[in-house]
């Protein structure tokens, strides 16, 4: 063999392995899914609605127990979407791959209330009111609670910081 039909031998070969290595299987067959759901501290989250829609586009949801575990059950393998919530916490929104090795836990860390509230306000400070407005829509609260009336001001205060900063803008006062 040539030294040019070497390299040309080798070329495509390397073409090949990055060919094969950029494919991604698809998964099948389905496995248990076992995880826990925590706070910033750690702690564990009780009661926390978990839902997990698989590749298939079916559903299945559950809610902690008192140490924050959950677990799915015959879930299908491949990509997932995990969504979930509980009053005073931040709603969870996550993508993830499932494989079929048992031996794998899943941990969701969620933020408090108290937690999301003092990042708004860490957000405001720094005048990042798009942010703070973001997190502010994903925390889960009970209606007509105190929670709910600290929401809405706050709410109301990054709206009126973001509708005084476009009117600036416009005028080129930035």
């Amino acid at each position: 063999m040539t030294f040019r039909r070497y390299l040309g031998f080798l070329f495509a070969l390397q073409v090949l392995t990055l060919i094969s290595c950029a494919s991604k299987p698809k998964l099948t067959g389905s496995a248990e899914l076992c995880g826990y759901v925590v706070d910033e501290n750690n702690y564990p989250v009780e009661e926390f609605i978990v839902s997990c829609r698989s590749e298939l586009g079916v559903w299945k949801t559950t809610i902690t127990n008192q140490k924050g575990f959950f677990m799915f059950e015959n879930m299908d393998l491949g990509n997932c979407f995990f969504k979930g919530q509980k009053n005073g916490f931040v709603k969870l929104e996550k993508n993830m791959e499932i494989f079929g090795d048992k031996s794998k836990v899943v941990c969701f860390q969620v933020s408090s209330l108290d937690r999301a509230l003092d990042s708004v306000e860490e957000k405001i400070l720094c005048e990042d009111f798009e942010s703070a407005k973001a997190l502010l829509n994903q925390i889960v609260y009970m209606k007509k609670s105190p929670a709910e009336s600290v929401i809405l001001c706050y709410k109301t205060y990054v709206a009126k910081q973001i509708k005084e900063k476009k009117k600036n803008e416009k005028k080129g006062n930035v």
